[in-house]
């Protein structure tokens, strides 16, 4: 017996199954070329999460005393301060879904690569929230 979660999006309900991740993920990268499925675009939305997440805990993690570790970031924090930091993660972040948009044309793989990279900004949000945690009870 399969358990279903009833869920409320965009207005009208539907049905979800606990294995509904791994339908999203293949429908991501059995779509076609060029066609933006709804796999797609929560790849898309969960890179864009992650890069504000990121942005975020990067100020509260600055305004605690610890260091930039990117060393790009850490140069235009120096050179521009916060408020040009924050301008340069959010235009790295924009070029990146406009070269994700299209490129996705052209080759359909894309998006794997997107789902590599929102795996590995999950653990770089972690690995964030855990140096915050260790500074705070530290």
């Amino acid at each position: 017996m399969q358990h279903v979660i009833k869920v409320q999006a965009a207005g009208r309900a539907g049905a979800v199954s606990p294995n509904g991740f791994v339908a999203v993920v293949r429908s991501a990268f059995s779509t076609r070329t060029g066609e933006l499925s709804r796999g797609r675009i929560i790849l898309a939305s969960y890179f864009v999460l992650f890069q504000l997440l990121d942005l975020v805990i990067t100020q509260v993690g600055l305004s605690l005393g610890i260091v930039e570790a990117n060393g790009l970031a850490s140069g235009i924090l120096g050179a521009a301060g916060r408020p040009g930091m924050a301008l340069f993660k959010l235009a790295i972040t924009a070029i990146v879904l406009l070269l994700l948009v299209r490129l996705s044309v052209s080759f359909r793989r894309i998006w794997a690569a997107v789902w590599i990279a929102d795996v590995l900004m999950t653990m770089v949000f972690a690995f964030n929230m855990l140096n915050i945690w260790l500074f705070v009870v530290a």
